[in-house]
């Protein structure tokens, strides 16, 4: 129990203003802080975004210039590849076809016209696209050659070596590989393949030609017109090819000169009755006379019948020879220098080699290794076309089949509905390039 001494009473105030004043500052600073931070974090965040935007759009922009800036670029590469490579490979090709197409041609001549067997063309067809480059000749040019040394009726055996020396004989400069195998031919199928070959008339052409003055391609020409008769009377092809050369250096070009030279042979072959009197007064006649030849050769028969002349009278000569080209080209040969003929036709006669030596003079210019060059090319396309015509001529042959296969329907259709289509097809023509 408690002692009770009575109740106190007591009031405690106080000023409370400056409590309430830091209360309000800590809310002004509170919320002075608040919207610093939210300015802040909106601008920060904001302009964040505002430059990641940007930089997406300027992003999207370069894109597009540059993709515009390739397509340009691309479509510039397509017309200079169209240009540069698409247009030049479709015209070499197109080329190559037409070389093809007519190599082709001119080997199937050998077999229709000739009768040769298509096994054996295409083997020399081949043999001819190996070698062409090596003898600097065009494959066609041969081709064309070999046709004309097959149809003389030269042996399928010998048919490659002919050409071969011929075209050897045109690289040195002797004329086209078709003139020269036609020469050739004529002196083998004129003596036989047992005395003349196509090595030697080969070498007795470039003999001639280097002893002679007129131009090769004349000797390959001309000398082939008296071969017949030469070759009837016994005159040796080398003592001719000698012979015509004398008379060239004498100022006759080739023909004149071979005429000259037939008319003498004719003129012993069956001369007139003044002449062969003429000669039984000399006391000789044409019949020996040409055992003369055989025996002696051309030129020393002359130059006893200039001897002969000589000893009865000038006049004989011109009594034996009443053609007057007969007369003139026996001066030329048997009384106009004389030692120098001999020397001329012994030239031709010993010319073995002769033509390997101008093939090989021929071979250090720079016009065979161009030749060469372009050989090869074409011996290239040509292996490259039995490649291409198995795969074009089939869709060629297509081609012309579906084309054939649309006018059929365009001719079935009544005359306005062709009207129609064609107007049509023209207005999308006319449209397309817009």
């Amino acid at each position: 129990m408690g002692l009770s001494l009575g109740e106190v009473s007591v009031d405690i105030t106080g000023n409370t203003n400056q409590l309430q004043t830091s209360f309000n500052e800590a809310r002004r600073l509170g919320n002075s802080f608040s919207r610093g931070l939210s300015n802040s974090m909106n601008s920060s965040i904001g302009g964040g975004f505002n430059n990641i935007g940007t930089a997406i759009g300027g992003f999207a922009t370069s894109m597009g210039n540059t993709i515009s800036s390739v397509g340009s670029q691309v479509k510039n590469l397509g017309g200079t590849l169209t240009k540069f490579i698409t247009l030049p490979i479709a015209a070499a090709g197109v080329a190559i076809f037409k070389l093809g197409k007519d190599f082709e041609r001119e080997m199937s001549h050998i077999t229709g016209l000739v009768g040769i067997s298509k096994e054996q063309v295409d083997k020399w067809g081949q043999e001819i696209i190996d070698m062409a480059p090596q003898l600097g000749q065009a494959p066609i040019e041969l081709a064309a050659g070999l046709y004309d040394v097959t149809s003389s009726g030269i042996k399928a055996g010998e048919a490659m070596a002919v050409l071969k020396e011929s075209a050897k004989a045109a690289t040195a400069g002797l004329g086209t590989t078709k003139d020269v195998a036609n020469l050739v031919t004529s002196a083998m199928n004129a003596y036989g393949p047992k005395v003349m070959n196509a090595g030697k008339a080969t070498d007795i052409l470039t003999a001639a030609v280097k002893e002679g003055k007129a131009d090769a391609p004349e000797f390959a020409s001309a000398l082939g017109q008296v071969l017949p008769i030469a070759s009837t009377m016994g005159v040796q092809f080398e003592e001719v090819a000698g012979s015509v050369a004398v008379l060239t250096l004498n100022g006759l070009d080739c023909a004149e000169s071979t005429t000259q030279l037939k008319a003498i042979m004719s003129g012993l072959i069956k001369p007139s009755k003044g002449a062969e009197d003429a000669l039984g007064a000399m006391g000789t006649s044409s019949a020996k006379l040409r055992k003369q030849i055989k025996e002696e050769g051309l030129l020393s028969t002359l130059d006893e019948l200039n001897r002969l002349t000589k000893k009865y009278g000038d006049d004989a000569l011109a009594d034996v020879f009443p053609n007057i080209r007969a007369f003139t080209g026996a001066l030329g040969l048997a009384n106009l220098n004389v030692d120098k003929n001999k020397a001329v036709i012994e030239s031709v006669t010993n010319s073995t080699g002769d033509l390997n030596a101008a093939f090989k003079a021929a071979t250090d210019t720079v016009d065979f290794r161009w030749d060469k060059a372009l050989s090869k090319a074409q011996a290239t396309a040509l292996t490259f076309f039995n490649i291409l015509k198995g795969v074009f001529i089939p869709v060629l042959e297509s081609v012309a089949k579906f084309i054939d296969f649309v006018m059929s329907k365009f001719e079935s259709m009544s005359g306005g509905f062709q009207k129609s289509s064609l107007l049509i097809i023209g207005s999308l023509a006319i449209l397309g390039p817009i």
